[in-house]
This record gives structure tokens, C-alpha cells and sequence, in this order.
């Protein structure tokens, strides 16, 4: 998991087949994997693009009408930046 150190409002959590999206100091889960088994037993087919390189992991999920997308940069073994965004998210093992 990775969070935000300045100001707790959220982070982001990945693993091999899944990516998390927390926010707030309740910690607001949006489980993705979970949204998009959804749409598909209600008979939409997401579309998933990945991009992964040693220093950026960029994803964009397009369910036809909505369409998000999240881009991560590595600023060092334990630190993560969102996209555009000067804030910096650290690793927190859990």
C-alpha cells in the first residue's frame, strides 16, 4: 500500500491482478477488480490498457461511457507520485 505522509487522505494499493483506490481518513476503498467483474456480469465489456516500464505504471479502464485512467511514477524503491500530482506516496507494508 502506498500513502500519502504529508496529509492522510488516501493511497493506493496494487497487487498482481488488482489495484485499490483509498481515500479519506475512513480509508474509502474502491476496489477495482471487483468494479469491473461487475460491469462485466452486467454485460459490459471494459477495456483494460496497461503500460509498465521499470519507472511507470499507467493503466486506462474505458467502459464505453466512462472512461478513467491513473498513471504512477517511481521516485524511489519506497516512493510513488499519482500522475500529474506533487504528492508523494510511500510504501507502507501492511
Amino acid at each position: 500500500m502506498y500513502i500519502d505522509n504529508d496529509v492522510v487522505v488516501g493511497g493506493y494499493e496494487f497487487t498482481s491482478d488488482n489495484f485499490i483506490s483509498i481515500i479519506g481518513e475512513n480509508q474509502l476503498r474502491t476496489n477495482f477488480k471487483e468494479l469491473l467483474e461487475a460491469s462485466q456480469s452486467a454485460g459490459n465489456t471494459p477495456i483494460v490498457d496497461e503500460i509498465i516500464t521499470e519507472t511507470e505504471y499507467s493503466f486506462t479502464i474505458d467502459q464505453g461511457i466512462n472512461t478513467k485512467r491513473f498513471s504512477f511514477y517511481k521516485v524511489s524503491e519506497n516512493e510513488i507520485k499519482a500522475g500529474d500530482s506533487f504528492v508523494i506516496y510511500t510504501k507502507k507494508i501492511i
